[in-house]
């Protein structure tokens, strides 16, 4: 078998030739995964800087909604507004009493002053 040259030369060849097509077939896996890699590591990035987008616009809204929470928690309830309400017509009665009062007190210094003027001659 080995007497033949030929042969052994055709031999070698085939087995040079698959290993070059073995060794290509590797190099294009091994592109293969590190286009992979790549990728996955632009989608890790691009992942990483959302979720730091989404944090920083989570603070905003937690701050605007403790800022909404802080300034609903004064404002008056609706027993407050019923009780401010029936103390405003309580006041209105007062000041309509204290009007008919006033016309009164009006009338009664219009008399004093008639008196005082008409009244020594």
């Amino acid at each position: 078998m080995f007497d033949d040259y030929n042969a052994a030369k055709f031999w070698l060849d085939v087995a040079q030739w698959l290993f070059i097509g073995g060794l290509a077939v590797w190099a294009y896996l091994r592109g293969k995964d590190s286009d992979n890699r790549q990728a996955i590591s632009a989608v890790a990035d691009e992942l990483a800087e959302f979720i730091a987008q989404s944090r920083a616009a989570n603070d905003d809204q937690n701050s605007r909604l403790t800022t909404l929470q802080e300034k609903v928690s004064h404002l008056p309830t609706e027993q407050d507004l019923t009780h401010l309400s029936n103390d405003m017509a309580s006041v209105k009665a007062q000041i309509n009493g204290m009007s008919g009062l006033l016309v009164r007190v009006e009338h009664q210094m219009n008399v004093i002053h008639d008196h005082l003027l008409n009244g020594k001659r």
